[in-house]
């Protein structure tokens, strides 16, 4: 397998086309991580993948009372899969409960995953990387995620200090490493990954209102310019 960069760290998106050649010609199975891309907005199936993992705790969850992901198989492939992945699941335990699956699908509204994308799109300013402002890359991105993007951006600061600050001083977004539920969140990855860069704050977008969200990080920006009392 190569190493690639932490894709937690710059949000950046990569185009996945080329990535599938070397692999299936020698009979190995490709696995695409979606935990960015929810669910919609792309189709690792149309380029060849065999199983796709999703992040149930951030997309079919919504209030941080579930912690799950899933997996999903194309059809021609549900014959000799779903038994044996089954199987497995059942006899390691790894499993929902009939609660935690009532959760998923409550959850599962097209109205709460359209606002998050709207609000990730809308959310980003000149000092963000998000899939949405890489416009050298629109020709391939537009065919890989026809339904638009994910709601992970990343916020390059001036300063470590400003980094750091930052995160205490917003009301909406919450600073936790996690990629949020209906609640917005930002995170100083440096303070759990020593390789990122020290000036990087991830941010996971949810359904608060976008004027909301602007409101309060227009706030932070400002109480940071002001003199810290001691």
């Amino acid at each position: 397998m190569r190493s690639t960069p932490k894709p937690h760290s710059t949000p950046r998106a990569k185009q996945a086309a080329s990535s599938t050649l070397p692999t299936k010609p020698r009979g190995a199975y490709l696995v695409v991580d979606l935990t960015f891309g929810r669910p919609g907005i792309q189709d690792p199936f149309a380029l060849d993948a065999d199983t796709i993992m999703h992040s149930g705790t951030k997309y079919f969850g919504g209030h941080n009372d579930l912690l799950c992901g899933t997996l999903s198989i194309p059809p021609e492939r549900e014959e000799a899969w779903l038994k044996r992945l089954h199987e497995q699941r059942t006899i390691l335990g790894s499993v929902l409960d009939d609660s935690e699956n009532a959760t998923c699908l409550v959850r599962w509204i097209a109205e709460f995953l359209k606002s998050v994308e709207d609000n990730a799109m809308k959310s980003t300013v000149s000092a963000a990387r998000h899939a949405s402002l890489q416009d050298a890359d629109m020709d391939w991105l537009r065919e890989q995620t026809p339904n638009g993007f994910g709601p992970v951006l990343g916020l390059e600061m001036k300063t470590e200090g400003m980094t750091r600050r930052l995160t205490g001083l917003l009301d909406l977004f919450q600073h936790a490493t996690s990629l949020g539920g209906v609640e917005s969140q930002i995170e100083w990855r440096r303070l759990i990954d020593p390789s990122s860069r020290p000036t990087l704050l991830r941010v996971s977008v949810s359904v608060e209102h976008i004027d909301d969200l602007k409101a309060d990080l227009l706030q932070g920006f400002e109480s940071m310019l002001q003199p810290t009392r001691v």
